[in-house]
């Protein structure tokens, strides 16, 4: 059976979601998007030798993964969640997707149009 290759956008938040994936036969950590070295040392102990690490989110999104756990800012879910879409990434967001009406109307769009 294929794994399911997962990326978490977001180093300390992600960290928790990282510690579960080392714990799931099927399913491998693929990437991580962060920004702050600092905040990489939250989820390295749950990073493998295979783990691709990227400061740039069009970059990451773009590697191969099948999922995308968004740990960021969440007042920044929707866009980055749009992009995902674009890039037929399937998405969790780990808090609320949207801010605004507007924002969760754009969101339900892209989630129409990519995975309709």
């Amino acid at each position: 059976m294929k794994k399911i290759k997962i990326g978490i956008m977001g180093a300390i938040r992600g960290s928790s979601f990282a510690r579960t994936i080392m714990y799931l036969k099927d399913v491998e950590l693929e990437a991580v998007c962060e920004n702050n070295k600092e905040s990489m040392k939250q989820i390295q102990p749950y990073m493998t030798d295979n783990t691709k690490v990227f400061e740039d989110f069009d970059e990451f999104i773009q590697c191969g993964m099948d999922g995308v756990i968004l740990c960021n800012y969440f007042h920044k879910h929707a866009p980055y969640a749009i992009k995902a879409f674009e890039a037929d990434v399937a998405v969790l967001s780990e808090t609320t997707a949207a801010i605004s009406l507007g924002e969760c109307v754009d969101l339900v769009e892209a989630c129409e149009k990519y995975n309709g």
